[in-house]
């Protein structure tokens, strides 16, 4: 959400604009059935990315968001022209959407055999199976075949049912994309500060959400694939932790067993084409120094200040024991490695051309550098917008430590709508109760949120017995 969405509400925030722009939501039935002859169309995509998500989706730990990003990449790898992913190609939305549905059969395979949950849906059905005395394991595969069986086909029928009513209600779902973002906004980012303190319930949660949500919004505007950056946060524990237990248990032979060969050469094979590339293309740019001059733009000054960052997460693995240095110093080491290249291509290199899709490719000598929207402003104005823009979000932030969650959704939707978007004070306290009312009814109520303890509610013990919520 910081890294995605934040930036995009932010986008919004500055451009003020409706997402769908000035086109009317225009859906009908022939446009939803050309989406279902492209499925068609595409057929062997989708199998080979519905194998693909079904395959990692058995891999413990992996994020739906990363098994979505892979098989982007995957087919961006493998299809032809894939120059046209992120223009409107259907094949960039297929892929991912293919393997997302297929991962959540893969999920089923260790929560049902090993009582290990794939993924945050499966721990939600293991709670139930521990509920109804039901044990994962070899008798969910022999004894209780029946019950696995009905859950194999409950998935099924789901994504049937889900399909048919996305289908049903597509047209009032896009209407969303029409909505006014003086309305829009406002309500998004209270449910996504909901959503986000719902990770594990900690202050860090919002932290992580502000602090992401900045860098997040710089990678955007200076063309940074963000996918990469998801990938490694998410796989890099998992990486860490496998590797201290295959080091632990095999010392360094573990890379000559078969299976780790094959993967290594498809790791290889994978990385060789881009690399290869960034490579001659650097070595072409620093021999052409001098026939233009050192470009120092802001991109480059975020290169230095990654290279910063990762020099100081290397000066404090040093003092690390011995079993926990090998993988962030290695990691650290081709980060800095891959951000010096980044540096002499946007020191020395020519000015580049749009090249491939900004957010899901890889670029040829350095992230592409498609040139950003402006909105018809200057590159000031936008930098003061999304200043604005962060500000009240440090200050939704402030109010749910001053008065709890809840009553601070309903203050922040209310100043947010009235005092900067100048919406009528009718409205906005319409909109504020409403969403108050919506977070309170669902979270509070029927989910059992355990909100954070806020500053009135420490004063004044009665006032939050009052309440209930603060």
């Amino acid at each position: 959400m910081a890294l995605f969405a934040m930036p995009e509400l932010c986008e919004l925030a500055v451009a003020r604009k409706k997402i769908a722009g000035d086109h009317a939501a225009n859906i009908n039935l022939s446009n939803q059935w050309q989406g279902v002859r492209d499925v068609g169309t595409h057929w062997w995509l989708v199998l080979r990315c519905g194998i693909l998500g079904t395959a990692l989706g058995a891999i413990p730990g992996i994020g739906s968001a990363v098994i979505d990003w892979i098989a982007y990449g995957y087919a961006q790898r493998t299809e032809k022209n894939p120059e046209t992913f992120g223009t409107g190609d259907v094949r960039g939305v297929i892929a991912p959407e293919a393997s997302n549905n297929a991962k959540e059969g893969g999920h089923l395979v260790p929560t049902i055999a090993f009582g290990v949950p794939a993924g945050a849906s499966m721990a939600i059905l293991l709670g139930a199976f521990l509920m109804h005395g039901l044990t994962p394991g070899p008798e969910m595969l022999t004894k209780q075949l029946d019950v696995t069986y009905t859950i194999v086909w409950s998935l099924t029928l789901a994504h049937v049912i889900g399909a048919l009513i996305c289908l049903a209600s597509s047209r009032w779902l896009a209407m969303i994309s029409t909505v006014r973002p003086e309305i829009l906004l406002p309500i998004v980012l209270s449910l996504v500060f909901v959503a986000a303190y719902e990770g594990s319930h900690d202050w860090g949660d919002l932290f992580s959400l502000m602090t992401f949500g900045v860098v997040g919004w710089i990678m955007k505007r200076l063309n940074w694939p963000r996918p990469p950056l998801v990938v490694g946060l998410v796989i890099g524990g998992i990486f860490e932790r496998y590797l201290y237990i295959s080091t632990s248990l095999y010392g360094i032979g573990w890379m000559w067993r078969p299976v780790v060969v094959v993967v290594l050469c498809l790791v290889a094979w994978a990385l060789y084409r881009p690399l290869s590339e960034i490579v001659r293309s650097v070595v072409s740019e620093l021999r052409q120094i001098g026939s233009h001059p050192l470009r120092f733009t802001a991109s480059a000054a975020f290169t230095v200040a990654v290279m910063g960052f990762i020099g100081v997460a290397i000066l404090l693995s040093f003092g690390w024991p011995a079993a926990a240095k090998p993988v962030p110093l290695t990691a650290c080491f081709m980060a800095l490695t891959a951000a010096t290249l980044n540096l002499v291509n946007e020191l020395f290199g020519q000015e580049q051309a749009v090249r491939g899709n900004v957010d899901g490719g890889v670029a040829v000598g350095g992230h592409a550098a498609a040139a950003d929207k402006d909105y018809g402003m200057s590159g000031a104005t936008i930098r003061r917008l999304a200043a604005i823009y962060f500000a009240w979000l440090a200050g939704l932030m402030a109010l749910v430590a001053l008065v709890g969650f809840i009553p601070a959704i309903a203050i922040f939707i209310f100043a947010y709508m009235h005092l900067g978007f100048r919406e009528s004070p009718l409205s906005s306290a319409f909109y504020a109760a409403a969403t108050a009312l919506l977070c309170w009814g669902l979270f509070h109520k029927l989910l059992a949120v355990a909100w954070p303890q806020s500053l009135l509610g420490d004063l004044f013990p009665p006032l939050r017995a009052a309440l209930g919520f603060i």
